[in-house]
């Protein structure tokens, strides 16, 4: 069933950060089904889960970033967007729309102290795709510069970065963290 994680982040600072990853795990075990999956209940599934998710966070974040003096959002959004993938057409677009709306966020939003980025993860090792994807252990690594799967752990430096003072004058960003199978 679709997942939202929210939740707040701290790396040693007062700045109020929310971490916005979403994902849907259906998708994963259900490639094959192309033209049910975009049919217009599972594209609403899917863009409420993977954009409006996102935005309901924000809207819920910004009034106490604001009062509090500012703050991050790191939204999540997928490596998936700057190549496509077959049969997942919905869900590119849902995660290149997370990536609209991070700019569009980090313009209204930077007067008010709030920065606005994107993580942009490639494939990750995690139970879900262990479980789901036969060779996941192998899966894409042959195209990274770094010969391994990302887990979540290679994800959370990103975040912190992002949530910390030390990324005070980054926003409207879009970070990929594939291991190099990408160079934007």
């Amino acid at each position: 069933m679709a997942g939202l994680v929210y939740g707040q982040l701290t790396a040693g600072h007062e700045t109020t950060t929310a971490l916005l990853a979403t994902g849907i795990k259906e998708l994963l075990a259900q490639r094959d089904r192309w033209a049910e999956l975009c049919a217009d209940p599972a594209l609403a599934q899917v863009v409420r889960v993977n954009l409006k998710g996102p935005w309901l966070c924000a809207k819920a974040c910004v009034p106490v970033m604001r009062d509090g003096g500012g703050g991050a959002i790191v939204n999540v959004s997928s490596a998936t967007v700057l190549s496509g993938s077959p049969l997942w057409a919905h869900y590119v677009a849902s995660k290149g729309g997370v990536m609209a709306l991070t700019r569009a966020m980090a313009r209204e939003a930077g007067d008010l102290g709030i920065r606005v980025n994107t993580i942009a993860p490639g494939f990750t090792l995690t139970d879900a795709s262990r479980a789901l994807i036969e060779d996941a252990e192998t899966y894409g690594v042959a195209r990274g510069a770094i010969k391994r799967s990302a887990t979540p752990e290679d994800i959370v430096g990103t975040a912190l970065y992002l949530a910390s003072p030390a990324s005070a004058f980054v926003t409207g960003q879009t970070i990929v963290v594939d291991g190099g199978r990408q160079f934007l």
